[in-house]
């Protein structure tokens, strides 16, 4: 019941807003003690810690959220829908405003930017690890700032770039949309080009 009624309250506002990190410990502190049975002015023993609680069930904890990973995770999906559904109200309304001429991955954060918008970017960095460019024509992804390889750990290629090397765009490694082998192991490593 705890779970499911203390969780349920801040979620819409975790959808929206990046909650101060007080905030966090006191409705940790006020769940905690429920789940203890403490009152107001009359504490009980604690006899596992709230961090320990907060650990998955499968993995021996009590299940409850670790409130700022719950927060940016809700702040991620927030993000993601308006990353990937250009075409809403509120993803028209954001980028006309915060990024009419770039990405909202590469949009720097203004000095009066709303609260919303402060927490929607605070969790871009979330999304950011799990992206993984898409090649279609190879001409929006560049070569080594991008992540666009899928089997490497990072998503980067690990090849070092020389100063003679011109490459900018994957485009560059096609050729008849096909991959250019010629190209890419005069290039990069074997790990890469493979």
């Amino acid at each position: 019941m705890l779970k499911a009624v203390a969780m349920a309250m801040p979620t819409y506002v975790m959808s929206c807003f990046k909650l101060p990190r007080s905030l966090y410990k006191d409705i940790s502190t006020m769940m905690s003690n429920f789940w203890w049975g403490g009152s107001e002015g009359r504490n009980k023993m604690h006899w596992i810690s709230w961090d320990k609680m907060a650990v998955h069930k499968n993995i021996g904890g009590l299940g409850f959220k670790d409130l700022e990973a719950f927060n940016k995770a809700r702040l991620g999906k927030q993000l993601w829908r308006i990353l990937t559904s250009p075409n809403l109200l509120v993803s028209k309304v954001l980028k006309s405003k915060y990024f009419p001429q770039e990405s909202i991955l590469q949009c720097t954060l203004p000095k009066n930017a709303s609260w919303i918008w402060q927490g929607l970017l605070g969790a871009r960095s979330l999304i950011e690890e799990g992206l993984i460019r898409r090649i279609e024509n190879g001409r929006n992804t560049k070569i080594w700032d991008h992540k666009w390889l899928p089997e490497t750990p990072t998503g980067k290629l690990s090849t070092c770039r020389t100063s003679n090397c011109e490459l900018k765009m994957v485009d560059e490694l096609i050729c008849q949309q096909r991959w250019n082998r010629n190209v890419i192991f005069r290039n990069f490593n074997k790990e890469d080009a493979e």
